[in-house]
């Protein structure tokens, strides 16, 4: 069982030796040894905006928009977005309780260690996902596992502070994911950065959300391959998915870096 009211008492993002990366964003760990960077607009940053259905709820189809970067290898990774949502598409209101709030197509969703979404195979889509609501809604579900897809387990962990409405427009937001291998399970932290954009330049005010150490606690007994910790890459994705977002969403300063323990 997962304790909601706990809150973390670390909130400092350590400064080191060559603390940002080229769009001038701090980076929280520091880069692997030969480490691999890849940057939004670079080979293989691609951005669609297209229509799609629900597998959970059926005759009803929303917008959806991606940005993704499609590179083999990241394990160990840190990887960052800067996000502006001007507003959320008519069905996210339409469309309650299915759509919404702590339901479906209501947030960003971080996907991580995955790979191409099917209904077929085993590892199908199989990945973490750090999930930032767009209106906070009491952090809900900020912490997922999937496995096959669309199989899904959710979780609310504890964090260190309460997650902000973030829709509006010209309002910048900076959003950070990272996994971890460590000896025990998977390391998985979220980061938010509500300072946004300045001057044209990431205002770098991040702050940690949560820190959680996957040891297989997080799944389900009706979704077995949700349980063990994800301790391997299943692809080549690391996607940035807003559904119900509206077409002029933009981002900027993304990236994905090979990072180290500290």
């Amino acid at each position: 069982m997962i304790n909601n009211s706990t809150r973390f008492a670390d909130t400092t993002i350590p400064k080191h030796q060559d603390s940002f990366d080229r769009f001038k964003v701090q980076k929280i760990y520091r880069d692997a040894v030969q480490s691999r960077v890849v940057y939004q607009g670079e080979r293989g940053w691609t951005e669609r905006y297209s229509r799609h259905g629900y597998h959970s709820i059926p005759r009803v189809s929303i917008w959806r928009k991606i940005f993704q970067f499609n590179r083999d290898g990241f394990l160990n990774q840190e990887a960052t977005i800067y996000l502006s949502l001007p507003k959320l598409k008519p069905e996210y209101y339409q469309h309650r309780p299915a759509i919404g709030p702590c339901a479906t197509g209501s947030g960003l969703s971080i996907k991580l260690r995955g790979g191409g979404h099917s209904n077929t195979g085993e590892d199908s889509a199989k990945c973490y996902i750090f999930h930032f609501e767009y209106e906070g809604n009491n952090n809900c579900n900020n912490f997922q596992k999937e496995a096959p897809h669309p199989k899904y387990s959710k979780y609310t962990v504890p964090t260190l502070f309460d997650a902000q409405n973030w829709i509006g427009p010209n309002k910048w937001v900076g959003f950070k994911a990272v996994t971890i291998n460590e000896k025990n399970g998977v390391r998985c932290e979220a980061y938010i950065d509500y300072g946004g954009i300045i001057n044209n330049r990431p205002a770098n005010q991040w702050k940690k959300w949560y820190s959680i150490l996957d040891m297989g606690q997080f799944g389900e007994p009706t979704k077995p391959q949700t349980i063990p910790p994800f301790r391997t890459t299943n692809g080549n994705v690391i996607q940035f998915r807003m559904d119900n977002a509206d077409i002029g969403t933009q981002s900027r300063f993304a990236s994905v870096r090979e990072i180290q323990n500290r």
